[in-house]
């Protein structure tokens, strides 16, 4: 894995090497997030999110600008919590139009879903809000959508 740049810590996965904070890793078959960060060139453990279960089954994962974790459900949820805390209360729920898959959290927060339906669900954050708001969602069209794919 290349050395990150000065003052970020590297997080890989299996499609290459983002610059983040911390890495949340979905463990869908207890239904637990378990956080990680990079330290002396390694990733290490720094805590687990969640009881077993609490958060049905995560799917995709991902850490926005402002350090939350946000995750896709089987149940056709994104989901948010603070890693700085035990991670055992959801902040903010989001319904989806089928069982969520990826999961994307751009620079000012907007938060792009993928589905199990190949559709995405842009929720465009609050800026206005002091407090973790977004609207209700838009379905973006897909534009030379090679078929019916399953994930996005």
């Amino acid at each position: 894995m290349p050395n990150p740049p000065a003052g970020h810590r590297a997080a890989a996965d299996a499609v290459g090497v983002a610059f983040v904070d911390i890495l949340p890793v979905a463990d869908g078959s207890r239904g637990q997030i378990y956080v990680y960060n990079w330290s002396g060139g390694n990733l290490n453990y720094v805590k687990t999110l969640g009881t077993p279960g609490q958060y049905g089954l995560p799917i995709g994962v991902a850490v926005g600008p402002d350090g939350l974790v946000y995750w896709t459900t089987d149940s056709s949820q994104v989901q948010v919590v603070d890693p700085a805390t035990s991670g055992v209360n959801i902040l903010l729920s989001l319904s989806l139009p089928s069982q969520g898959r990826s999961i994307f959290v751009d620079k000012n927060g907007d938060i792009y879903a993928g589905t199990a339906g190949g559709q995405i669900k842009w929720f465009k954050r609050q800026a206005s809000c002091n407090t973790l708001a977004y609207d209700a969602g838009t379905l973006l069209s897909l534009n030379n959508n090679p078929g019916s794919i399953g994930e996005v």
